[in-house]
């Protein structure tokens, strides 16, 4: 299905659930009344929200595929969103392999590889999707996958909506459990900044975390959020775009520089 829309109306926030910034502007999927075909992508003008498309169910996770165009989650089927408004399913619910078909699509990444990935939460499935053919595989099964992020040498990591949350890293057909905390309950947005650590939402936690993957610490940045979801970092890095689902906004928090560490080395996390 294809929609052409374009709109300039000035909205508030229902339900955000995913930022994301393309071209120095930030764009954020709100899912609006869940369960209800009002969900919409809008971007941020001028200290409001203008929307850009509308008319879809759940929309979650966010990531760009060029400078033109938005990848989004849609509960049962994967869109693409231009940004003068055209959408259209890119992986639509026919194109999931058959014994795996997709329930609560939510977060997705494009990978160094230029493939989309895309986590299930409630099929425990990561999936790996071709964007020149439109199809999908199943990548991997993990219990409750939320956040999606790229670190360095191409390992995908993945943080789970569990009580505690869980980071695993997954490279080469092998998933490792890497960190494990009460601080990231519901495990929700991931980012990984330029020095390698990882940047960490907990949806029932209230918390914005950060986990230095060389020393295995994590520190909490902010505390008693509103649902804090998908997380993303500014395009220079510096700043975290944290969406509050319940609170209804989005809120900006800086990124402190990394502590220096004793050892240097290089993590490998396999």
């Amino acid at each position: 299905m294809m929609v052409n829309i374009l709109l300039v109306v000035s909205l508030a926030l229902l339900h955000p659930e995913s930022a994301f910034e393309l071209n120095g502007k930030l764009y954020v999927s709100d899912i609006g009344k869940f369960g209800v075909k009002d969900g919409k992508i809008l971007v941020r003008k001028a200290g409001s929200w203008s929307e850009i498309a509308h008319g879809m169910l759940d929309p979650k996770g966010l990531a760009a595929i060029d400078d033109s165009t938005l990848i989004v989650t849609d509960v049962k089927r994967v869109r693409k969103v231009r940004l003068r408004g055209r959408v259209e399913d890119v992986f639509p619910y026919e194109a999931f392999p058959k014994d795996d078909r997709p329930q609560f699509l939510n977060d997705i990444t494009i990978g160094p590889d230029g493939y989309a990935y895309f986590s299930d939460t409630k099929t425990n499935t990561v999936y790996k999707g071709n964007l020149r053919t439109g199809s999908v595989e199943k990548l991997f099964s993990v219990t409750s996958p939320n956040g999606l992020a790229f670190g360095e040498d191409s390992v995908l990591y993945v943080v789970t909506f569990e009580k505690p949350g869980k980071v695993y890293a997954f490279k080469g057909g092998r998933l490792k459990l890497v960190f494990s905390s009460h601080d990231i309950d519901g495990g929700d947005g991931l980012a990984v900044t330029k020095d390698g650590r990882l940047v960490i939402s907990g949806f029932l936690s209230g918390k914005v975390v950060i986990l230095d993957l060389k020393t295995g610490k994590h520190t909490v940045l902010k505390k008693g959020l509103d649902n804090p979801a998908d997380l993303s970092l500014s395009r220079d890095g510096s700043r975290i775009y944290v969406p509050l689902l319940s609170a209804g906004k989005v809120i900006e928090l800086n990124l402190p520089k990394r502590r220096k560490s004793k050892s240097s080395e290089k993590d490998d996390v396999f």
